[in-house]
């Protein structure tokens, strides 16, 4: 990593642009947007994890499952979109990432060793769906919305690049949580591992109250250099 931060501030052409650190939304978006990718993934590893050792579903049926929370996902992100454009982005994520918190603690508190779909699983899948689609794309979109157009693709990138480095962390967490547990401490390990994410929930939403309430892109000359504190040149016509 010191190196891949030394080679970046060297390199004329950098993977990731120096200047995209100095966005202080920017910043802020995508440290939520990294801690919200780790409980992201690792509630779709311990649920499938959960169904298919501790409930005894097939490997297709605990899919299924999973769809479910995606379909909820998918439908309530697009009015959340707009609303965090009414409303601005911590309005909207911040309540999500709890909401998702609330769908993890569901989990780990409300269902047990016995398959019970309708009334303990499928809630919980709503909850955590829910909770997504109001979070992560607002994420996504409060990482870019204050960067200059011409820094946009970079910024997507870079914040693309971040939530993966969540992905993997939030699998390799859970993973150490869970740990392979006998039969009769399975239950138990899975609770600590929704309770893992639901952590990670409520870490979010305590990270997106530190957005901004502007959400005006952050204006650039074309060389893509910041001013100065102080420097009265501007950066267009």
């Amino acid at each position: 990593m010191p190196l891949f931060a030394a080679r970046t501030l060297q390199h004329p052409v950098p993977v990731v642009e120096p200047t995209l650190l100095r966005v202080r939304s920017f910043n802020v978006a995508s440290a939520a947007g990294l801690i919200f990718s780790a409980a992201f993934f690792a509630y779709q590893l311990c649920n499938a994890l959960f169904l298919t050792s501790v409930w005894g579903y097939t490997t297709l049926a605990a899919g299924l499952i999973l769809v479910s929370s995606a379909l909820v996902a998918a439908v309530v992100s697009g009015p959340a979109g707009r609303l965090a454009d009414r409303h601005g982005h911590r309005a909207v994520a911040a309540p999500g990432a709890v909401v998702f918190a609330l769908g993890e603690a569901w989990y780990a508190f409300v269902v047990r060793p016995e398959p019970a779909l309708l009334s303990e699983c499928l809630p919980g899948a709503a909850l955590g769906g829910l909770g997504i689609g109001l979070t992560l794309p607002v994420l996504i979109g409060a990482a870019v919305a204050p960067l200059a157009p011409e820094r946009s693709a970079a910024g997507s990138a870079a914040n693309a690049m971040i939530r993966q480095l969540g992905a993997a962390l939030g699998i390799a967490i859970l993973v150490a949580v869970v740990s392979d547990p006998a039969p009769a401490e399975a239950p138990a390990a899975f609770d600590r591992g929704y309770l893992f994410v639901a952590t990670g929930g409520l870490l979010t939403a305590a990270t997106t109250l530190l957005f901004e309430r502007t959400r005006k892109p952050v204006k650039e000359p074309k060389s893509g250099v910041f001013p100065q504190a102080g420097d009265s040149r501007r950066s267009g016509p």
